[in-house]
């Protein structure tokens, strides 16, 4: 009985990174879309901030491929998948953190209340949501059915 709930556990897990992974690719595509479609950048913007948004649909692209990698091969029960969406928790969170204290230092969230909810919740996500990837894909018991 035991080991039977502890596979239904690691199948929720599983389950939940995988929605958090989709959830981050259809937020990743929709940013870069509207980012290129819409003006580049306000006025009072930095030129620091402006130039560090230029340079990153590439991490970004490659962070939406791993992760769409990673839940393939977590979905198929690869171990390989594990890895991946360990590694691409760690970058989430990095990226939520470095984000946050560029939005600080260009003074972005002084902008406007807008600003403040989206790149609020914006790192809040890849902060939170890195982390708790990474809590969830932990070594444990429940985990050995990955």
């Amino acid at each position: 009985m035991l080991e039977a709930d502890s596979g239904v556990k690691a199948g929720n897990r599983k389950k939940s990174i995988l929605v958090i992974q989709l959830v981050t690719i259809v937020g990743l595509t929709f940013f870069w879309i509207g980012y290129l479609v819409g003006g580049k950048t306000p006025g009072n913007r930095t030129a620091y901030a402006f130039n560090f948004d230029a340079a990153s649909p590439f991490p970004d692209v490659c962070l939406g491929m791993a992760l769409i990698l990673s839940g393939y091969l977590l979905m198929a029960g690869h171990k390989p998948g594990r890895y991946l969406s360990m590694l691409c928790a760690l970058y989430l969170a990095y990226l939520g953190v470095i984000d946050r204290g560029i939005a600080l230092d260009g003074k972005i969230y002084a902008l406007s209340i807008i600003d403040i909810a989206s790149n609020g919740f914006v790192n809040l996500w890849c902060i939170v949501m890195g982390l708790y990837m990474l809590l969830m894909l932990r070594r444990g018991k429940s985990f050995n059915k990955f």
